[in-house]
């Protein structure tokens, strides 16, 4: 027992299992491979579908790189006078809509899509 106690003391110790390093992006790396570095603009390198002149898709992201989230993709939706087929229209000259004015990117329940002149 003695010799066998011996023998392990002598085996080197068992080492971690080795595992790569993820690899590591710098500003002139393309890590997510749609071809924009973030020296080029890419304003999200951990996503091949975020880059500069990208298409904007209403998601809560700047798909485009431009500082704006969801512009272009957001759809005002109004939501009808209790009682009545007709809405309150939003002027251009108001700084902030109604609170029955909203805009997002898909129809909420009881919202309509277009307001009629009342």
């Amino acid at each position: 027992m003695a010799t066998l106690l011996l023998l392990l003391s002598m085996l080197p110790p068992p080492s971690a299992p080795v595992h790569p390093a993820p690899p590591v992006c710098g500003a002139d790396d393309d890590c997510d491979g749609d071809g924009w570095t973030p020296n080029d603009g890419d304003c999200d390198d951990g996503e091949d579908g975020n880059y500069p002149g990208g298409v904007e898709v209403c998601d809560g992201i700047d798909n485009d790189c431009d500082d704006l989230v969801d512009e272009g993709t957001r759809i005002l939706w109004y939501l009808p006078i209790k009682g009545a087929e007709e809405c309150r229209p939003v002027s251009p000259w108001m700084r902030f809509a109604p609170p029955d004015v909203i805009y997002r990117c898909q129809q909420p329940n009881g919202y309509v899509p277009a307001c009629p002149r009342i």
